[in-house]
């Protein structure tokens, strides 16, 4: 269902992918700093731009045996009684690695960095289905699979300008758990060079449900 942003406002950013037997989603929040030609932005505008920048570089991280599903963006500031989050498949394909996938509980891992140190001031995201041709001699993630996931870990950490018409608004990546501290702006990464762990995602056990 499409809302509207305000100065300030932040929103969830949630993406799907699909194997056969299994799901996997990953969330990300970015915050509007500034607009110029009204007082709101829309989010369909918003969604769509962030979905078109994603789904064109974790492709290149996937098995062609996946598929980029499609995302949705949920409002999670300023509080409010919270509208149904607004969704899109425009860019639902697959992958682009011809290569069987690895053991599906294997993952791509970047880890994100605000200013703040500690626990409370980091993140990371697991990026899914890599293909067993993404994986060099010694099990650990090959030279091209790294760009590529360099690629989706710029996207994730670079601030955007989305227009809408005669509408500007800039927005940037931040580190936010509702009801907590205030958004802190992630200011840096480091696309780690070893596999990681989602058990969640496993070949194993109950699998995820179907996305919207």
């Amino acid at each position: 269902m499409p809302f509207n942003i305000t100065v300030g406002g932040v929103v969830r950013f949630r993406t799907y992918y699909t194997y056969p037997g299994q799901v996997a989603t990953n969330s990300r929040e970015w915050q509007c700093t500034n607009i110029t030609g009204a007082s709101t932005f829309p989010s369909p505008t918003v969604l769509l731009r962030l979905d078109n920048d994603f789904s064109a570089v974790v492709k290149n991280c996937m098995t062609a045996d996946a598929t980029y599903y499609g995302s949705q963006l949920y409002f999670l500031t300023p509080p409010a009684s919270p509208p149904r989050p607004d969704n899109n498949t425009v860019n639902q394909g697959p992958g682009s690695d011809l290569g069987e996938a690895l053991p599906l509980q294997t993952s791509g891992l970047i880890s994100l960095y605000s200013e703040t140190l500690g626990k409370a001031g980091q993140g990371r995201i697991y990026i899914p289905f890599p293909s067993i041709d993404s994986q060099g001699t010694d099990s650990t993630p090959d030279g091209l699979y790294m760009i590529d996931l360099d690629n989706v870990a710029t996207d994730l950490t670079t601030p955007k300008v989305i227009v809408s018409g005669i509408v500007t608004s800039t927005w940037v990546p931040v580190l936010y758990v509702p009801g907590g501290p205030p958004p802190k702006t992630i200011t840096k990464y480091i696309a780690r060079d070893g596999w990681a762990t989602q058990r969640r995602r496993g070949n194993f056990g109950r699998p995820n449900p179907n996305p919207f």
